[in-house]
């Protein structure tokens, strides 16, 4: 058990001293907004390039507390007397940045007490608590003040759009599960000590009730402040018992969570993952212990295995009808951490905070709060019936289900089912229900072990040694014996009998999809037969769960070379490589054979392509012989081309 206390703690609200420092910015005839001041002299004000637009200057009005201070028509109509006290100013922009969208305004003054905002020396982690000053649109007053909470933060992969351009994109920014509205934009985003953080600017319309906004080092770089170096922080328990199922799926973001270190097993969605047998498990990286929010980290299994974040995991345990599934790791590196169930039910309107994976978001492992709505009978998959089930608050998603949801002393409540429902509510079998689900499973796995023994073995003890000796007469007492199945595949493979090896195959794959031996020849046979595309599609399906596969890999390059993709060839040749440098005899000789089909075949430059696969396995073999001979490569096309193609050997 741990405390989130210390993230989820209500901070008291911003000052009126920090809301003196935040103005209502009008950039007739279009735009308005909101911006802060910041610290220091001369006078500052930061706040969104879209915010200003095109404009050189920009009314800047700060608050004047008194009767109706914040109503907006009372302050639009008392322009005259806001001058003559200062709390109407132009102010001049004085720059501007579309990679960061942000703009400064120069000040002629500010208003008596009036002291400007501090900017913060880190951004805070997720799961943090943070207050928000805006003038939103949509309302009738001014400088309103939202609570929020931290959900990730990491570069802006996707930037956002403003009249048909782009900005921010790759900026330092914030995710935040805070409400945000055309005329928040560029107010300030203060944590407990009242420094700046981010910058409100953007919502993520795909994601529920989460903005964005460049942090408080986009902020300094536009002002050409020193930005401090970032400390090292503990990690937080609960990213640390999250992981990622399925990082290469396209259409998902499925997340689970640790609930047994010693067992490896992770507790996820069962719709999640489907009708697959074994999937590809993420890890969270950190760095100084904050958690890695950008998915760009996670997008390359072959980096996540070697730094061991990635790890393969068998699907042990269903429950369709509770959308709950176990998943066993065959590793778990040293941060991971697991979570303990809560011993009861939770009472309503308590506070609950969880971790997923948004679909439309460019950052991962993102937190989130809410709370606890009710409990019923409720339908949590499609062709189920009505389990026990907690319905929640919280920005969730169907397609990013199986994050953890734990309570305010970080017990687990359950995992985020897949299930559709209203905005902003997420649902989860009961955690009773998940409980009893976990402890039933040392008997599920036994009797899944003697179950798959059965069917690949039968009843009768000879077939064990028959398998090597005559895969035929096994296979006559037990159709489904896989071993033999394989063998005599093989054994066909050898005698030129493509054909009857396929069917073999097919017969693995149709009852074991994730079959690796049999994708792998059935692969190897496609390539042999001209069908690279299923050949792809095969080794696809083992790369979804080990990406660690050497063989499959030089399979993909192969494919990749095969349909014309030598861009791709050439990474996934890399890839055996970075895997396993001892494989490089292996890549020479495939790179070598498809230079000879360009040649055979007469179409493309069996030269360029040379050139293309040799320097980029050089590459991440910078000291070895290949490296040192490609520098002696001659320059005329034909004799170049000539010497690369001796370089993978002669291997025809």
């Amino acid at each position: 058990m741990f405390l989130l206390l210390s993230l989820v703690a209500v901070i008291p609200p911003p000052p009126e001293l920090a809301i003196r420092s935040v103005a209502y910015i009008r950039a007739d005839p279009a735009g308005i907004g909101t911006g802060f001041v910041v610290a220091g002299q001369p006078p500052r004000l930061v706040t969104c390039r879209h915010v200003v637009g095109g404009r050189k200057t920009a009314e800047v009005f700060f608050p004047r507390f008194g009767p109706s201070w914040a109503d907006r028509a009372d302050v639009l109509a008392n322009r005259d007397a806001l001058r003559a006290s200062e709390h109407l100013v132009v102010g001049k922009v004085v720059a501007v940045s579309d990679e960061l969208d942000l703009a400064v305004l120069e000040l002629p003054s500010v208003p008596a007490g009036v002291n400007g905002l501090s900017l913060a020396a880190t951004v805070p982690p997720p799961g943090t608590a943070i207050w928000a000053v805006g003038c939103r649109g949509d309302q009738e007053t001014l400088w309103n003040v939202s609570r929020g909470v931290v959900r990730q933060r990491g570069p802006l992969r996707d930037g956002y759009y403003w009249q048909g351009k782009k900005l921010a994109v790759d900026a330092p920014g914030i995710a935040l599960q805070l409400p945000v509205a055309e005329g928040d934009s560029g107010g300030p985003i203060l944590n407990a000590a009242g420094e700046v953080v981010a910058v409100m600017s953007a919502v993520r319309r795909r994601v529920p009730g989460t903005s964005i906004g460049p942090d408080a080092t986009a902020i300094r770089t536009i002002l050409k402040l020193p930005t401090p170096k970032p400390g090292a922080a503990a990690s937080d328990p609960l990213t640390r018992a999250t992981v990622w199922v399925s990082p290469t799926a396209t259409d998902r973001r499925t997340a689970g969570v640790v609930v047994d270190v010693r067992r490896k097993w992770v507790l996820t969605s069962n719709a999640a993952v489907g009708r697959l047998d074994r999937v590809g498990v993420a890890f969270p990286i950190f760095d100084r212990g904050h958690p890695v929010g950008d998915r760009g980290a996670y997008q390359d299994p072959v980096t996540l295995h070697l730094s061991g974040h990635w790890a393969i995991g068998t699907v042990i345990a269903r429950d369709a009808d509770r959308d709950l599934a176990v998943i066993e790791l065959d590793r778990l590196p040293e941060t991971a951490t697991a979570l303990s169930f809560a011993r009861s039910e939770p009472k309503l309107g308590a506070s609950v905070r969880a971790v997923s994976h948004p679909v439309g978001l460019e950052f991962v492992f993102a937190h989130s709060t809410g709370s606890v709505r009710q409990q019923g009978q409720l339908k949590l998959s499609r062709d189920g019936g009505n389990v026990p089930a907690t319905v929640f608050q919280l920005p969730a998603q169907a397609r990013a289900a199986g994050g953890p949801i734990v309570s305010e002393v970080g017990e687990l409540l359950g995992i985020l089912s897949a299930a559709d429902a209203p905005a902003g509510i997420g649902y989860s079998a009961s955690v009773n229900d998940a409980r009893a689900f976990v402890a039933a499973i040392p008997i599920v796995k036994l009797t899944r072990t003697l179950r798959k023994l059965v069917e690949e073995y039968g009843s009768v003890p000879k077939l064990l040694a028959l398998v090597t000796t005559n895969a035929d007469m096994a296979l006559s007492l037990n159709t489904e014996c896989v071993p033999a199945r394989l063998r005599r595949a093989e054994t066909r493979l050898k005698a030129g009998r493509l054909s009857d090896a396929i069917a073999d195959l097919d017969r693995i794959t149709e009852r074991h999809p994730q079959h690796a031996a049999a994708l792998r020849l059935r692969a190897g046979v496609w390539l042999e037969k001209a069908k690279p595309k299923s050949a792809q599609a095969d080794v696809q399906r083992i790369l979804g769960f080990d990406s660690a596969d050497e063989n499959a890999r030089l399979l993909s390059a192969r494919a990749y070379a095969a349909v014309g993709d030598e861009p791709k060839a050439a990474a996934a040749f890399v890839a055996v490589i970075r895997l396993s440098p001892d494989r490089l005899p292996d890549v020479l000789t495939a790179i070598g054979r498809h230079a000879d089909a360009l040649t055979a075949k007469g179409v493309g430059s069996p030269g360029e392509w040379l050139a293309l696969a040799l320097n980029a396995v050089a590459k991440v073999l910078p000291k070895s012989e290949l490296a040192r001979a490609l520098t002696a490569a001659p320059n005329e096309p034909t004799a170049r081309a000539k010497y690369l193609r001796a370089l993978c050997g002669d291997r025809k």
